[in-house]
């Protein structure tokens, strides 16, 4: 995962914020999140309608409702 990473910031300027969040430069706005679902903490793994990476997070359960709130209309999938 670390050197898909790098490849990925070195071509897309992606910056790595923390342990759990991927900024882009520009604001891109997420047409499809994937939410991998679990006991007790959700990864979120969002692109824009080029494909481009513009968000992954680790939720913990009582965090997910605030954010799926927060974003604007897209298509989710869910894996269990």
């Amino acid at each position: 995962m670390r050197h898909q990473f790098a490849r990925l910031a070195a071509v897309e300027g992606i910056e790595r914020k923390g342990l759990s969040t991927v900024e882009t430069a520009a604001k891109a706005i997420p047409v499809t999140i994937g939410l991998d679902i679990a006991k007790n903490f959700f990864q979120v793994h969002a692109v824009d309608d080029a494909g481009q990476v513009v968000l992954r997070r680790k939720l913990s359960r009582g965090e997910v409702l605030g954010f799926f709130e927060a974003q604007p209309k897209a298509l989710v999938g869910i894996e269990a």
